[in-house]
C-alpha cells in the first residue's frame, strides 16, 4: 500500500477533550471593585478632633454620637476562596470592626486603620457576595462585590495536555511531520484527573469509546485565546468554536523538556487576571515503543490482542494509549471505534481482544499513539486552591496492520 497522510480530523477528535468525555460550560457570576484609590469620605462636622457632633447650651450639655461611616474603597484581589488573604482598603477601621463576606464574618489578620488584611470565610459554592463592615461606632454605607470560588483543595482545577507528536516508521507521507498540540480547560474543582476524563476510569485498564459518565464543568473565561509560555517559546491556544471554554492549539512548536506557564487572562475584565507558573507538566523526551515495532519501514502487523511494550526510563506519572481502528474501503480509511488506555509506566500492557467490537484481518488498520505523561508538581491555582493536571506528553505514533 502507498504511503499516506492520516486525515487531520482524527487528530482534532482526539485533541479536543480526548474521548467522549461529558464537558459542559460553567459561567460563574462575576464582579468586583478593584478601585483601591478612593479617598475616605468622612469629614469632621463639629470643629473638634473627633467625628462626633456635640451640641451645647448655657443650661445643659447633651452629647449625641452619630454613626461614623466605614468606607470600603476597594479589595484586592477581588476574587478568591476560603482562607485566602485579601486586603480591604478604606476605613477608618476600628478595633472592633466586623467584616462580612456574604453574611459570614472574616478573620482580621492585621488592622492598619485604613486597610485590613483578612482571611476569606468559607462560603461554599461560587457566587458574587457583598463585603460589609460594621462596628459599635458605625458601618459601611455601601458594600463591595467579591467573587467567591468553591474551595478546590485536593481536587483538580485545570485539565489538559501539552503534547509532542513523533511519527515513527517509514510509512508516512512526506507531508506528515512531527508537531505539537495543546489544550487547557479551567474546571470547577473535580476529583477526576485528565486521564480519567479522557482515557479510562481506572488505571491499568483500556476502554472502548470511553466516556466518564459524569459531567465535568468547565469555566468560560470569555476570551478568544489563552497563551502558554516557556521563556521565548509561546503557545497560543484559541477557544474551540462550539466549546469556547476549551482552549486548543494545533501545529505548535512544543519543546520536549519544557514546562509551560499560563499567562494572565487579561482580555476579560470580569475574569480574574491570574497567571499560573508551570501549569503544565514537563514535556518528556522521546518515547520508544518496542512492540508493536512501529519503527518499521512498513506497517507492523498485530493481532486483535495487542501487546504494547515500551522502553524506560519508567519515570512517567502515566503512560497513555490512543488507538483508532480504521477500515480501508479501497479509497480512504474509514474511522471506526476508538480504544484508550490509562497505564502505569512499567514497560508493558496487553490490550485485550475484547476491547474491539470487531476485527477484520483483511481490511482493518489501527492508528496507535503511546505517550509518556508528566503531571505538574503540586501546582496550586491562585483562585481556588485546586491543583493543575495539565500533563506534558510525548507521543510515539505508528500505524498497524490487522493480522
Amino acid at each position: 500500500m502507498a504511503k499516506f497522510v492520516l486525515p487531520s480530523a482524527w487528530l482534532l477528535i482526539w485533541g479536543v477533550a480526548g474521548c467522549d468525555a461529558s464537558l459542559d460550560a460553567y459561567v460563574p457570576p462575576k464582579g468586583g471593585d478593584t478601585d483601591a484609590t478612593d479617598a475616605p469620605t468622612d469629614t469632621v462636622v463639629d470643629g473638634d478632633d473627633d467625628d462626633d457632633t456635640t451640641s451645647s447650651s448655657t443650661t445643659e450639655t447633651t452629647e449625641t454620637t452619630e454613626p461614623v461611616d466605614i468606607d470600603l474603597d476597594g479589595v484586592t484581589p477581588w476574587y478568591g476562596t476560603v482562607d485566602q488573604e485579601v486586603t480591604l482598603f478604606g476605613g477608618p477601621f476600628p478595633a472592633d470592626v466586623d467584616v462580612q463576606f456574604g453574611g459570614e464574618s472574616a478573620v482580621v489578620l492585621d488592622n492598619q486603620g485604613d486597610r485590613l488584611t483578612l482571611a476569606v470565610p468559607d462560603l461554599g459554592d461560587d457566587a458574587v457576595v457583598e463585603i460589609t463592615a460594621t462596628a459599635a461606632t458605625g458601618s459601611s454605607p455601601a458594600p463591595l462585590d467579591f467573587q467567591y470560588f468553591e474551595d478546590g483543595t485536593g481536587k483538580y482545577g485545570a485539565l489538559g495536555t501539552v503534547d509532542w507528536y513523533d511519527y515513527r516508521g517509514g510509512y508516512w507521507d512526506a507531508a506528515t511531520v512531527d508537531t505539537g498540540y495543546a489544550q487547557v480547560m479551567l474546571s470547577v474543582p473535580t476529583v477526576n484527573s485528565y486521564a480519567q476524563v479522557s482515557f479510562a476510569g481506572v488505571r491499568d485498564t483500556c476502554e472502548r469509546d470511553w466516556s466518564l459518565g459524569v459531567t465535568t464543568y468547565i469555566y468560560d473565561p470569555g476570551v478568544g485565546s489563552i497563551t502558554l509560555r516557556d521563556g521565548a517559546n509561546q503557545l497560543v491556544l484559541p477557544s474551540v468554536v462550539d466549546q469556547p471554554y476549551i482552549y486548543y492549539g494545533t501545529d505548535l512548536q512544543v519543546q520536549p523538556g519544557n514546562t509551560y506557564d499560563l499567562s494572565p487572562i487579561t482580555a476579560n475584565p470580569l475574569w480574574p487576571d491570574f497567571g499560573v507558573p508551570q501549569i503544565s507538566g514537563t514535556v518528556p523526551s522521546a518515547m520508544v515503543v518496542t512492540s508493536p515495532n512501529i519503527d518499521n519501514g512498513s506497517f507492523p502487523t498485530t493481532p486483535s490482542s495487542i501487546t504494547v511494550n515500551w522502553a524506560g526510563p519508567y519515570d512517567g506519572d502515566a503512560v497513555l494509549v490512543r488507538m483508532q481502528r480504521m477500515r480501508w474501503d479501497g479509497n480512504t480509511f474509514q474511522p471506526l471505534e476508538r480504544v484508550s488506555c490509562w497505564l502505569t509506566d512499567d514497560g508493558s500492557h496487553i490490550v485485550p481482544a475484547s476491547s474491539w467490537a470487531a476485527w477484520d484481518t483483511s481490511n482493518d488498520y489501527v492508528y496507535m499513539a503511546v505517550g509518556r505523561a508528566y503531571q505538574p508538581q503540586n501546582v496550586i491555582l491562585p483562585h481556588n486552591n485546586a491543583q493543575s493536571d495539565v500533563m506534558g506528553v510525548y507521543w510515539s505514533i505508528g500505524f498497524l496492520d490487522a493480522n
